[in-house]
């Protein structure tokens, strides 16, 4: 026992270092993003984002299939994974990410004609094609470092890339690109990004093709990334069915709306970045696991939720604040995204635990069932009900699969856990109703002043335990600049 608790301190140690490192890079990529939302809103039009979104869609979808699930698997070990191991899952992944590439290319005529995108079309699917093949190179050094939890690396070509891509946006939005804004960005932050994973991880793979060296984790990964895939088709909702009952300039809409709504994903990522790794470095500790576990679904849904409450309760004046009169479209659907978000976060989370112990096979049931609620229900509500539509079925589909996912995990962390999340919850929509009775048409400044005072007063009066979430982290976030301060002098 004695010997295995050194490990465990230090994978703890690890995670909350790890995880405060990259709550502060995440602020400042966060403030990059909202102002590349505002520029890109004075210059582009709801209809290039959602032509932006048709195409990348099926990209995103199309990266799943470049993994046959190895990646995970190695990722899960419990030991090291030998350079056969690398080598020939790189060479793998690597040649089928040329193949999807070569299938875009010549798919791409045929795409952009069923999407009306004429000419420029096939061009852009064929250049924003051509960053699958750049994103299986990295794949396998970045990996690593999240195995090794490095995070500090990882935070750092996380911020220089991000930074580029929005600045790349902002610029060739200015300049009059419109929808190619998104893709040359989205192509120089991948380059970028691959550079700089090389350079704090050098990894060279040779040419090396040993099935036997794979062949025990093929069960496991299989199951992982058939379960992956399950889950990335759902984004084919989109260019499926969403356009099927709504016009491009709606596919926008949703698409603005979302993105800005989805601010909390990214503390929610950053974390789960560090989730996956120390869980399943935890394994044979169930009491650390379960520890780790509970205090990473407290803090992260007590961020996510009063971020995406803020934004819900805020959204009317700060789209008439900041905005031009093209997309006050939205104000209907804002609040419907920022419960979207919150509730599809929590589920990701979950859905982590059960990767990080194995169970494989529980993940891909929720993910069939969800992909068949999700394109019925959203194809029905779109229907019926236009933009709002979507949300409905959206918002459907993620609650019920995230209570199928709580049923599953919920042996891997505390019941305290519920009754936070009810209470934030309720904290939330309280705030929500307050703000549409009374706060509605105050400025902005003041709204997101009173904010602090509805949402966080109830916590204290009630619920001060939740403090000590923001006490942990305030302490993280010293302790590393003050380190940072120290070195430097050094």
């Amino acid at each position: 026992m004695s010997s295995i608790q050194p490990d465990v301190k230090s994978i703890h140690e690890s995670s909350k270092t790890g995880f405060a490192h990259l709550l502060l890079r995440t602020i400042i990529i966060n403030g990059l993003r909202v102002a590349s939302v505002y520029f890109l809103s004075l210059w582009l039009e709801p209809t290039q984002y959602g032509e932006f979104a048709v195409l990348n869609y099926w990209i995103g979808a199309a990266l799943f299939f470049t993994d046959f699930g190895m990646g995970g698997a190695l990722t899960q070990k419990k030991e090291d994974p030998s350079r056969e191991e690398l080598h020939t899952t790189t060479l793998l992944n690597f040649t089928q990410a040329i193949v999807i590439f070569l299938i875009f290319w010549f798919a791409a005529p045929y795409a952009a004609n069923a999407y009306n995108l004429g000419d420029r079309g096939i061009s852009m699917l064929r250049v924003l094609a051509s960053s699958i093949p750049i994103y299986t190179i990295r794949y396998m050094p970045e990996m690593l470092l999240r195995r090794k939890l490095q995070f500090r690396n990882l935070a750092k070509v996380e911020v220089i890339e991000t930074s580029l891509l929005y600045l790349v946006q902002i610029v060739l939005a200015k300049l009059g690109y419109g929808t190619w804004s998104f893709i040359i960005a989205i192509l120089a932050r991948n380059i970028c990004g691959t550079f700089l994973v090389y350079r704090f991880n050098p990894y060279f793979p040779s040419l090396t093709l040993k099935f036997q060296a794979i062949k025990p984790h093929l069960k496991y990964a299989f199951t992982f990334q058939l379960s992956s895939i399950i889950g990335s088709l759902k984004g084919l909702v989109f260019p499926i069915v969403v356009l099927k009952n709504l016009s491009t300039h709606d596919a926008g809409l949703i698409t603005w709306t979302v993105g800005i709504s989805s601010i909390p994903i990214s503390i929610v990522m950053i974390y789960n970045q560090i989730f996956f790794p120390s869980l399943s470095l935890l394994q044979e500790n169930k009491d650390s696991f379960k520890h780790l576990a509970t205090r990473g679904l407290e803090v992260t849904s007590l961020f996510l939720i009063y971020i995406a409450f803020a934004i819900m309760c805020c959204s009317k004046a700060g789209i008439e604040f900041a905005f031009k009169e093209v997309w006050l479209k939205s104000l209907p659907i804002f609040p419907l995204a920022c419960f979207l978000v919150s509730l599809t976060m929590l589920r990701f989370l979950n859905e982590s635990i059960l990767n990080s112990t194995g169970k494989t096979m529980n993940r891909m049931t929720i993910e069939i069932f969800y992909l068949l609620l999700n394109f019925s229900s959203i194809y029905y509500f779109t229907s019926h009900f236009g933009i709002r539509g979507y949300f409905y079925g959206a918002i459907l589909t993620e609650f019920l699969a995230l209570l199928l996912t709580l049923i599953v995990t919920r042996e891997y962390f505390e019941s305290r856990v519920f009754t936070k999340w009810v209470f934030l919850y309720g904290v939330g929509f309280l705030n929500f109703q307050i703000f549409r009775t009374y706060f509605l048409n105050l400025h902005l400044f003041l709204q997101m002043l009173l904010y602090q005072i509805t949402f966080l007063l109830p916590l204290f009066l009630l619920h001060r335990g939740i403090f000590r979430d923001f006490k942990w982290l305030i302490k993280e976030s010293h302790s590393l600049l003050t380190r940072k301060i120290q070195n430097r002098r050094a």
